[in-house]
């Protein structure tokens, strides 16, 4: 079966979680082709449409299948056609006219719809879609030693060392207020050094995550955050805002930690954690992401069962 990926190519590469999807399921014996949109905005992508086209006459694909809400639309005026879309938290979330039409298209156009989460599948008020979190590599994400971790980063071990799982530059994660949090924080004595994930190579996020003694995300709006489930399964205490299923997958969990959008409250959850890290060292993370069936093996199957069943 072949499959053809369309995804934003602005970074001029596939972007890192759309690739690493794309090969773990060529182990299916998927064959997977990708094309990337270049452009920004809604005029820049709709400019790939006639692109596309060529290359969907030019080649036999069984299954189109678009990553986010923007990249479908073009996916569907070229002619796609079966076309799956995998939705992101922030594609119901841009604005009201362009979630009716994200809702149109999902109703009347797309074969099937993947969400993240059960709030994003109510949003879409259709019956073709499918809530499918992104399965968690536990290969590569699993518990190390911190030590070891901490000596190949060269960060010391006289301060605790908090990991701001994303990149600070993007508004929507809110690092402003990771970072108001972290300044209550110090005023109160805790000596802190807090690193981001920007420009970290994805093979060495796991190290970065087992050398922290929490794992933060303050995002103002999610779908499924891979770094929280990536995290957990390292075993790492983790504080995220309430986005997505977070309190889903946290189900109220020891060393788990949902904070209000507040830095207080914010910084009072990382305390928490900090606390708990040091009287425990490690969470059961790992199990929950397992019982939930959120590992890549699990997401595997049900992609190839969506394929396979996809008209």
């Amino acid at each position: 079966m072949h499959i053809l990926f369309v995804s934003s190519g602005n970074s001029g590469s596939v972007r890192p979680v759309v690739k690493s999807q794309g090969e773990s399921l060529e182990n299916k014996k998927l064959r997977i082709s990708y094309f990337l949109i270049e452009g920004k905005g809604l005029l820049g992508y709709l400019k790939n449409v006639y692109r596309l086209r060529q290359v969907i006459k030019s080649n036999h694909f069984d299954v189109i299948h678009a990553h986010y809400s923007l990249t479908a639309f073009v996916a569907s005026l070229s002619g796609c056609k079966p076309i799956l879309v995998s939705l992101m938290g922030s594609d119901l979330e841009i604005n009201k006219l362009f979630t009716l039409i994200t809702r149109l298209m999902a109703k009347y156009w797309w074969s099937c719809t993947i969400v993240k989460s059960d709030e994003m599948a109510k949003k879409l008020k259709t019956d073709n879609v499918q809530v499918l979190p992104n399965g968690v590599e536990m290969a590569n994400f699993t518990p190390l030693d911190k030590k070891e971790c901490r000596l190949q980063l060269e960060w010391s071990n006289d301060e605790y060392h908090l990991l701001f799982a994303a990149n600070p530059d993007r508004p929507v994660k809110n690092y402003e207020l990771f970072n108001d949090a972290l300044s209550r924080l110090k005023k109160k004595g805790f000596l802190i050094h807090a690193h981001v994930l920007k420009s970290v190579e994805h093979d060495q996020i796991p190290v970065h995550m087992n050398a922290a003694d929490v794992v933060c995300l303050s995002s103002l709006r999610e779908g499924s955050p891979n770094v929280v489930k990536e995290a957990m399964s390292c075993n790492r205490p983790v504080v995220s805002t309430d986005v997505g299923d977070v309190k889903w997958i946290f189900n109220n969990m020891e060393g788990h930690f949902i904070s209000s959008m507040n830095a207080g409250d914010y910084a009072q959850n990382i305390e928490y954690a900090l606390k708990f890290n040091a009287k425990f060292g490690q969470t059961s993370g790992r199990k929950r992401i397992l019982d939930l069936g959120l590992d890549a093996g699990s997401f595997k199957n049900r992609m190839v069962e969506l394929y396979n069943n996809i008209r």
